[in-house]
Formats: structure tokens, sequence, C-alpha cells
């Protein structure tokens, strides 16, 4: 795995960046853990479903992955992060060095002003560690 190092400019490198280096990146998409049916959901048991997966998320980069990428997921029973740059976000704000992008948008039901600007604030959030 690679080290934690930056830049000389202080910057996270990017995961294109640095081509002879391995990169090792984590894509997940936070899954409702319980059964399917809407009068059993927990509030609690989401809270900290979704807690673990930013504690899982925290631990890859003790652990010296490079990267977390999210997917996005509609309209089923067991996605809990539909919006990938919210989860990223939590994200960004307990790591430092882990890049942190988007494996899908499902970009037909996004404006793309607002998904682009979404984007840009997830970018200055992570300190310039977005992938998009």
């Amino acid at each position: 795995m690679t080290d934690a190092s930056t830049t000389t400019s202080g910057r996270v490198p990017r995961l294109d960046e640095e081509p002879e280096k391995v990169k090792f990146v984590r894509t997940d998409a936070v899954q409702w853990e319980g059964p399917w049916d809407p009068d059993a959901y927990d509030p609690d048991a989401a809270r900290a479903t979704t807690e673990s997966y930013l504690d899982d998320a925290v631990e890859a980069e003790r652990l010296g992955l490079d990267g977390q990428l999210m997917t996005e997921h509609h309209f089923d029973g067991w996605t809990m992060a539909p919006s990938p740059n919210l989860f990223l976000a939590a994200l960004a704000m307990r790591t430092t060095r882990l890049r942190l992008g988007q494996a899908v948008h499902v970009l037909p039901i996004h404006n793309p002003w607002r998904l682009a600007e979404e984007c840009g604030q997830l970018d200055v959030l992570s300190n310039g560690r977005a992938e998009i």
C-alpha cells in the first residue's frame, strides 16, 4: 500500500497521479442491514449502521488505503446513502488523507449545476481530496 505522503505542496496526490504506485481504493454503498419492511425501520439501527460504515472508512485510511468511493442507488429497500456527496462530506470531516469520490452518479436525475456545485463543495470540505 502507498504511504501517507503528500506532494511538495502539501496536497494529497490524486488517484491518477503517480501511476508507478499501486492504489488501493474501497468502493461501497451504505446498506440497510435490517428487514426491508418500512414498518420495521429503526432510526437508531440506521444511525448505527451509518456510523459503522464511517468507522470502517476511517480504519481504511489508518491501514493505508488510498481512497473511498461511494455508489449512488435509488428506489430500493437497502440503500441508506442515496447521496454519495453527503456521506463523503461526513467522511471528509473524519479523515485527512483518504481520497474521496463517487463511483456512480445517476446523472439523469440530477440538475447538472447543482451536482457540479456539490462536487465543488466536497472538494473544499475535503481540502482538495475529492475525486470527481
